[in-house]
């Protein structure tokens, strides 16, 4: 985010687009962003799925394209979404059954 904050209004105030090469698994954990048509969005994400090769190693799939605006963006990434009440019980929960009491 930090550098996303210093870069982006530049490149915003020149009339450039801005582009994030990013793996899927970072931009799945991401908040949703509204999309954009290509002509209209200023942080374009190329989303790289990596695939293991049938040698060994890994490789890049081709880029899964995402045009976004800087505002939504922002937003997303400061704001985010708070999850549902329900959600965050059950994540509370799962992690108390975890400990167990401390025996004398």
């Amino acid at each position: 985010m930090p550098q996303l904050a210093l870069k982006v209004p530049i490149f915003r105030r020149w009339g450039k687009r801005f582009f994030v090469a990013v793996d899927t698994t970072f931009f799945a954990e991401l908040p949703a962003l509204k999309g954009q048509s290509a002509g209209n969005g200023e942080v374009t994400w190329l989303v790289y799925d990596f695939k293991r090769g049938h040698e060994g190693g890994y490789f890049m799939g081709s880029p899964e394209v995402a045009h976004t605006l800087w505002d939504d963006v922002e937003h997303a990434l400061r704001e985010g979404v708070a999850p549902e009440k329900s959600e965050m019980m059950a994540q509370l929960t799962k992690a108390a059954r975890k400990f167990t009491p401390f025996e004398s």
